[in-house]
């Protein structure tokens, strides 16, 4: 599966990258644009190995139990 997702993420990187040098700010675009990716497959892989991240909720209820 996890392999499956990598092969997906690479042939929309190929469909896209093409667009993204005809920018005039390449670097800002292209960096931002590989951040996004880079976050998306991580975040693809560990719903597939049944490690999800936690929810934005738990998250801030996490934090306030630690301040307080």
């Amino acid at each position: 599966m996890i392999i499956i997702i990598m092969l997906i993420f690479i042939a929309i990187v190929s469909f896209d990258v093409p667009e993204l040098l005809k920018v005039k700010k390449k670097a800002k675009v292209l960096a931002i644009y590989f951040v996004f990716t880079i976050i998306n497959v991580w975040l693809s892989v560990l719903i597939v190995l049944d490690k999800a991240p936690l929810s934005p909720s738990i998250f801030i209820e996490k934090v306030v139990k630690f301040i307080f």
